[in-house]
């Protein structure tokens, strides 16, 4: 679905409540994909946006749950991924959301599955992000970060991810290697 005519509401409250069951999703020169269950509850009032709840239920085995606010004092939003195999929910991100990042997902899908995600953020009261956790398990790979606001202005964040095969966690990065598995463990 097209949702770029709600920017144009940017002053009016707004309250969305969907439940949708067996969606199906299709976009010209694509076949079409079974979304599962799609359940969004959300407001918008006097300026603050409350996600109450978006979520994805049994897309190829993936569930996600999506929560937040964001108002004028700042705001926080988690994210809650279980997926057994990412390549469809990789496919609807990259219909509803195209660009740089979605087809990078939908192109290490398979290696990154099966998935388990955990992610935090919060906003300043300038909407800037404040802090950010990520906490991750990708295909046996254990992934975690973090991005806090730096003193003086900018941001300061780490990423680690670590594999028991490092040409595995090579290729869940997206390069192409070659060389037998289990050359032993890597970590970036």
């Amino acid at each position: 679905p097209d949702l770029s005519g709600l920017a144009a509401t940017s002053g009016a409250d707004l309250a969305l409540s969907l439940d949708a069951r067996a969606v199906r999703v299709a976009r010209f020169g694509d076949g079409m994909l079974d979304a599962g269950r799609i359940v969004a509850q959300l407001t918008r009032t006097d300026g603050a946006v409350e996600i109450e709840r978006i979520s994805v239920a049994g897309l190829g085995g993936a569930n996600l749950i999506a929560t937040g606010r964001l108002d004028r004092t700042g705001g926080r939003f988690d994210l809650d991924l279980d997926a057994a195999r990412l390549t469809e929910l990789a496919d609807l991100m990259r219909r509803l959301a195209p660009g740089a990042w979605s087809e990078a997902l939908a192109q290490r899908a398979a290696r990154l599955s099966p998935a388990r995600l955990k992610a935090h953020a919060e906003a300043a009261p300038d909407f800037a992000l404040k802090s950010a956790s990520l906490d991750a398990m990708l295909a046996g790979a254990k992934v975690t970060g973090s991005v806090t606001t730096a003193e003086g202005g900018g941001l300061r964040g780490q990423i680690a991810a670590a594999h028991p095969d490092a040409a595995t966690l090579i290729r869940q990065l997206g390069a192409e290697i070659r060389g037998a598995p289990n050359k032993g463990a890597g970590r970036i």
